[in-house]
């Protein structure tokens, strides 16, 4: 009997260690995918997609934390998210060209008209 709930507490266990990998990998395809589309839309090269991939991942950590902290009222929330945009928008303009900075921008005011 032990032998069966240890088996069970086993695969208990591997299936949420599945779950956890599972949702990793769809975020960092995600974050590739946004990638190769600003690639594209934009034209960066390697170096800048990358750099574009990182401010990402570290925007959406920061947004995460700010909507976990429960001990921030919803205008203090408000304040630091559009802190969290403003500073994705330096980071871009020093990534990008003057060119590339413009198109992404007006890309980002289509995508919130949509």
């Amino acid at each position: 009997m032990k032998k069966i709930l240890v088996l069970f507490f086993g695969l208990f266990l591997f299936s949420i260690a599945t779950q956890a990998q599972t949702a990793a990998d769809a975020d960092h395809a995600t974050e590739t995918s946004k990638g190769e589309k600003m690639k594209a839309l934009l034209g960066l090269s390697d170096e800048q997609t990358t750099k574009f991939r990182e401010v990402v991942v570290e925007r959406r950590a920061a947004i995460k934390a700010v909507k976990e902290d429960a001990a921030l009222a919803a205008d203090a929330k408000d304040a630091k998210l559009k802190a969290i945009d403003a500073a994705r928008e330096a980071k871009f303009k020093a990534i990008f060209s003057a060119e590339q900075f413009e198109k992404w921008k007006a890309h980002n005011e289509q995508k919130k008209k949509d």
